[in-house]
């Protein structure tokens, strides 16, 4: 069975609604994972309120997508992606996510 979240890997930031371990289940659950450091590896920084300027301009500077906590409960069930090949600065290249689709 696919999940929702399958091979896409997040970093939380910032004061969320719920806990970081509730969030780490609800992802891994969904096939998921999250990093605690932002690496170029993150898929998604999921920000929260009082997000931190330091890892938004690594986000910045990682090509990371910022998304919200609702964004984030939006991809529950509902995301499907497709993938293309992108180099990756200093790792050669790798699949990343180019396309998001909420149906």
């Amino acid at each position: 069975m696919i999940k929702p979240l399958e091979d896409i890997t997040f970093c939380l930031t910032g004061t969320l609604s719920q806990t970081r371990d509730e969030y780490i289940k609800i992802i891994n659950d969904n096939g998921g994972s999250v990093k605690i450091t932002l690496t170029r590896d993150v898929d998604y920084l999921v920000t929260g309120d009082k997000t931190g300027a330091t890892k938004m301009t690594k986000a910045r500077h990682y090509n990371i997508p910022c998304i919200t906590e609702n964004e984030l409960r939006n991809m529950f069930g509902t995301v499907k992606t497709t993938r293309t090949k992108k180099k990756k600065k200093s790792r050669g290249s790798g699949d990343r996510f180019s396309a998001l689709e909420i149906f």
